[in-house]
């Protein structure tokens, strides 16, 4: 929101995008869980791209039914 503010002040036009599960919205146990093992995956080395194929499958699915 700060770059927004700064380019809307010197008079550009700008868009704001708030992405899914950012914010003050209620968190959601689905979105805790993926990210909860991608973090852990990425700690023990592991290869991350079924998680991460995961979270964007899940993020997108909550994109279109917002």
């Amino acid at each position: 929101m700060s770059r927004a503010r700064h380019y809307a002040a010197e008079g550009s036009a700008v868009v704001a995008i708030d992405a899914p599960h950012r914010g003050d919205r209620p968190k959601d146990v689905t979105f805790g869980r993926i990210a909860a093992e991608m973090r852990a995956g990425t700690a023990a080395g592991t290869d991350p791209g079924e998680l991460v194929a995961a979270m964007h499958s899940y993020l997108a699915s909550q994109a279109v039914a917002g």
